[in-house]
């Protein structure tokens, strides 16, 4: 899920006219169990708790409700400051269900706000009329409303006009999920009600959501295994550091994992309370570093990061996808540690492996493998998402989408709001090399257009992201062969110490079969030339392979290999090989001190 939209203040809005609230009851004369519409609701894939029941009374009319709605207890303290809370918003949009007629697995969620309109704040009870516009056939993909929410006397506290529903059916969306779900709560400019600084009322209530989100759901954040991993052996820089909610970071931060450099940035220097909690930071023995600097500033970004002490570097994230069921940094050390073998038979939906597997190795046309690590659900691909066509979605080599959705997660793994990279100077860097989908459309002519071109050439694949992501910086394919994501890394980090790019996406993708039997040993070898010299006989370099986990992944191979020694020093473990029992015959341990 993705929202994108802008907050800020309206002059000279029109005064909204007051509400009749009697009137407006006497249209509205079915009246409906509210805990029956939770429990509807539920049944739906869409399951409130306390802190979001906030609708009391609920009636129906002729294309039009009201329901009497209440800002739940738990979630009243400091309701002035947050100015029109979220969590009362969203009762108001409650009402809604007592206009539509829907199945009990299918439900209809907002899809689009063409304006949200506060007029009040600090609203703890009101009134919420909606009304449809129009009349939607029955089960409509998608139907029109309006929301109007009036204090006890009808007069207009918010407005939300031109808002689109969509029909959905999440009881199975979720069942189809094999792992759990995860919030990323990406921000611009939040603020938490109750920081020394001045509120702006279109900013706090963007905190409010997220925080009753976590109150209400605490599993998002609790489980070990769900949170992003946090290095402790480099330095954590924490935007906003210096306000309440960044020095509430930084404290978690210290208690739960020790991070050996904290960072603190913030454009106004600390005072009062927030220069004694850093204080008690440092008395407990973390590192901290104060930085009066605003992060909106590339070339005051860059002489932050330049400053930073080599012994405590800012880490990398990456985003990732392997076979296995591979999609993140958990997934993949999980994997390693697990021992999780991911080959399996060619997947029916990818090629009938029947026709093409032959145990002579001399058959012409044929495979003599049957085997192989497979992507899950590489057809899968949310094109409105990334503002493509579903037309150019069908042409784009599955290679490009992986690497759109790749690129997106990496971003937000480490925090960063794609907005803001807008016009920046981030490099793109990807490595890719080869280009089987273009075939599958053979010479037909009519499959043949601009699409195909686009999206099947390698060369657009970097350039797709840097378009998407509107970047500015360095932008280049790669293709040398099986190193490709490794030079990938490597360029960009010249391009980075160059001042070619302040940032930087680098890595690779390939979607093709199980592995080459005399690479390894030529890559084993040539460790040892690198790496024997000045090093004892009983002092070995401790090799694995990624590989006896998904196969050779080829032009995401390198990448593949960094992550896992990433991982490894992160968890200070080194992941066993699977099925290695002696060393392979082609090896030449007698040129190596590699063990």
């Amino acid at each position: 899920m993705h929202a994108r939209g802008h907050v800020g203040p309206v002059e000279g809005a029109d005064p909204a006219p007051v509400l009749d609230i009697g009137a407006t009851r006497e249209r509205c004369r079915t009246s409906l169990d509210v805990d029956e519409t939770y429990a509807r609701f539920a049944a739906a894939g869409l399951g409130y708790g306390p802190a979001f029941r906030g609708m009391i009374e609920l009636r129906g009319g002729d294309r039009e409700a009201l329901a009497y709605i209440v800002l739940p207890q738990a979630v009243r303290d400091g309701a002035e400051a947050y100015g029109l809370r979220p969590v009362l918003l969203d009762a108001a949009l409650h009402a809604l269900a007592a206009l539509v007629e829907v199945p009990a697995d299918h439900t209809y969620l907002p899809f689009e706000f063409g304006e949200v309109l506060a007029l009040a704040s600090g609203v703890t009870e009101a009134w919420a009329h909606a009304r449809l516009d129009g009349t939607p056939a029955p089960g409509a993909e998608t139907i029109e409303a309006a929301v109007t929410v009036v204090d006890g006397a009808g007069q207009v506290v918010a407005r939300i006009s031109n808002l689109r529903l969509k029909r959905v059916r999440l009881v199975q969306a979720l069942a189809r999920r094999a792992s759990p779900l995860r919030l990323v709560w990406v921000t611009a400019g939040a603020q938490e009600a109750g920081t020394s600084e001045t509120l702006t009322v279109s900013q706090a209530p963007l905190w409010e959501l997220g925080r009753v989100v976590m109150q209400e759901h605490p599993e998002l954040n609790q489980s070990e295994r769900d949170r992003a991993p946090v290095r402790p052996d480099g330095t954590a820089l924490v935007t906003g550091g210096l306000g309440t909610l960044g020095l509430e970071v930084a404290r978690w931060l210290w208690e739960e994992y020790h991070v050996q450099h904290l960072l603190l940035v913030g454009r106004r220097a600390p005072s009062g309370e927030g220069l004694a909690k850093i204080e008690r930071l440092r008395g407990e023995g973390a590192r901290v570093t104060v930085a009066q600097v605003d992060v909106a500033d590339p070339s005051a970004l860059r002489a932050l990061l330049d400053a930073l002490p080599t012994e405590w570097p800012l880490r990398g994230v990456f985003g990732c996808r392997y076979p296995g069921g591979v999609h993140d940094a958990d997934s993949f050390w999980r994997l390693l540690v697990e021992g999780v073998d991911a080959i399996r038979e060619v997947p029916r939906e990818r090629w009938d492996i029947d026709a093409f597997y032959d145990p002579d190795p001399d058959a012409p046309g044929k495979m003599i493998t049957r085997c192989g690590g497979f992507l899950e659900d590489i057809e899968r691909f949310d094109p409105a998402f990334f503002g493509i066509s579903p037309r150019e979605a069908q042409k784009m080599d599955p290679q490009q989408r992986l690497l759109l959705e790749t690129s997106w997660e990496a971003l937000e793994s480490a925090g960063l709001a794609s907005e803001r990279l807008m016009d920046s100077d981030t490099g793109v860097f990807v490595g890719l090399m080869y280009h089987d989908y273009a075939t599958l459309a053979g010479g037909a002519p009519e499959a043949l257009d601009g699409y195909m071109g686009t999206g099947s050439s390698g060369r657009i694949a970097s350039g797709r992201l840097s378009y998407w992501f509107g970047l500015k910086g360095p932008s280049l394919t790669v293709d040398t062969a099986c190193s490709s994501s490794l030079v990938t890394i490597h360029l960009a980090c010249q391009s980075l110490r160059a001042g070619e790019c302040s940032m930087a996406l680098a890595g690779g993708v390939a979607l093709m079969l199980t592995g080459t039997p005399l690479g390894d040993p030529i890559e084993i070898q040539a460790l040892g030339v690198a790496l024997r010299e000045r090093r004892a006989p009983d002092d070995p370099v401790l090799i694995g392979s990624v590989k006896s986990n998904f196969g050779h992944t080829q032009a995401a191979a390198g990448v593949a290999g960094v992550i896992k020694i990433a991982l490894a020093m992160q968890h200070r473990l080194i992941p066993k090989s699977l099925h290695f029992t002696e060393p392979s015959s082609s090896r030449s341990s007698s040129s190596s001190t590699a063990g």
